[in-house]
C-alpha cells in the first residue's frame, strides 16, 4: 500500500511539474500567423503593392480603386499576401475589401502612398526641360537634364520647394515648379510626329496611341497590356502576323540589331527586370531619340522611357528588326 501511495504521489508530482513547465515555456512557442481568407479581394483606393509586409519593402507597383487581386490566404503585420503576376506580394489590408467588408489583420501603421497632394498615383511629368539635382537646392550638382514630358516618380520627400524623384535618368531632386500632372502638348507632338515613312514608323505610330493605357498581367488588348502582350498586339495590327505572347520567342523574330543602332519599330529586349533572374523578362518598341514605348508595370502602364537610362541599359539583352 505504501508503495502504491508513493507511486501516486510521484505521478501527481510529475504532472504538476509538467504543468508548471508548460506555463513557463509556452510563450516561446511561435504564435500562428494571422491569415486572410484565400480568394479575391478588391482595392478600395490607390495602394502600393510591396515585396514584403512593411513600408520599408520595395514597391512593385500599385493597385487602383476597383482592381481585383487574388490572395494566398496569408497575412503579416497588417498586410495581406497576394498573387502579383509571377510574384508573391503584399498590400496593406485596410485598402482591401472582400464582399464589401474590409479585410483586417494585425494592427500596423497605414501604408500611405506619399506626402504628395497633387499628381496621379505618385507619378508626375516634367512640364519643361529641368535639372535633376543631387540635392534640394539650386546649388546642388546637376545629375542630368530632363527633357519635357519625362515621367518622374515622387518618393514623398520634399524640401525647399523640391521633390525627391526616381526617373529613368537617375535619382535626385526636381523643383516642383517644373512638374505637372500630364505630358506637355509639345512633348507629345515631338513623339508622335513621324520622322520617316517606313514599316518601322508604322509600328511606332500605331504603338504611341496607347501611351498611358493600363498594364494588365497577361493582357494583350487595349483593355490592358503586359509587355509582350503589347508588342504582340502592335505587330499583329501593323505587320499582320503573330509574334506570340512570349518574350523569348519574340526575340527570335526578325534581324538582330546592335546596341545603339536601333531604328523606329525595332523590338528591344531586357533580362532580369523586376528581380526575375537572368532570362528575357521585358520588351519595348524603339520610337527614336533613345526612347522606347512599352507596357512597363502595373504602376505606370504603357509609357515612354529612355533606353539609355541606368536601369534599362544595365538590363539590356538584345534587339531585333522585324521583316
Amino acid at each position: 500500500m505504501q508503495t502504491l501511495r508513493s507511486r501516486t504521489r510521484l505521478i501527481f508530482s510529475a504532472l504538476f511539474m509538467v504543468a508548471i513547465l508548460a506555463a513557463v515555456f509556452s510563450p516561446l512557442v511561435p504564435a500562428p500567423r494571422a491569415s486572410a481568407e484565400e480568394g479575391r479581394v478588391m482595392a478600395t483606393e490607390q495602394v502600393y503593392v510591396r515585396s514584403g509586409p512593411s513600408t520599408a519593402d520595395a514597391i512593385l507597383g500599385e493597385l487602383q480603386g476597383g482592381d481585383w487581386v487574388s490572395t494566398t490566404g496569408a497575412s503579416e503585420n497588417g498586410y495581406v499576401e497576394i498573387y502579383y503576376g509571377d510574384w508573391y506580394a503584399y498590400v496593406y489590408a485596410d485598402y482591401l475589401s472582400l464582399d464589401g467588408t474590409a479585410v483586417t489583420t494585425e494592427a500596423a501603421p497605414a501604408d500611405t502612398s506619399s506626402d504628395v497632394t497633387w499628381g496621379s498615383d505618385g507619378w508626375l511629368y516634367t512640364a519643361d526641360s529641368v535639372n535633376l539635382r543631387s540635392g534640394a537646392s539650386t546649388g546642388s550638382d546637376v545629375v542630368e537634364v530632363l527633357p519635357a514630358g519625362v515621367s518622374v516618380y515622387i518618393t514623398g520627400a520634399t524640401s525647399n520647394g523640391f521633390y525627391q524623384v526616381e526617373t529613368d535618368y537617375g535619382s535626385g531632386w526636381v523643383h516642383s515648379d517644373y512638374l505637372g500632372t500630364s505630358v506637355p502638348a509639345e512633348a507629345q507632338a515631338a513623339v508622335t510626329q513621324p520622322a520617316v515613312t517606313s514599316q518601322g514608323q508604322q509600328i511606332v505610330d500605331f504603338a504611341i496611341q496607347f501611351n498611358g493605357y493600363p498594364y494588365v498581367w497577361a493582357g494583350n488588348t487595349p483593355s490592358g497590356f503586359d509587355c509582350s502582350g503589347f508588342t504582340q498586339y502592335v505587330v499583329q495590327n501593323t505587320l499582320g502576323y503573330d509574334i506570340t505572347h512570349s518574350t523569348d520567342l519574340q526575340a527570335t523574330y526578325g534581324t538582330p540589331v546592335a546596341w545603339g543602332e536601333w531604328q523606329p519599330g525595332d523590338l528591344i529586349f531586357f533580362v532580369g527586370t523586376g528581380g526575375t533572374g537572368g532570362f528575357i523578362s521585358h520588351v519595348g518598341i524603339y520610337i527614336g531619340d533613345g526612347q522606347m514605348v512599352h507596357a512597363e508595370n502595373p504602376g505606370t502602364g504603357v509609357k515612354i522611357s529612355s533606353v539609355y537610362s541606368s536601369y534599362y541599359s544595365e538590363h539590356y539583352y538584345s534587339s531585333t528588326r522585324l521583316d
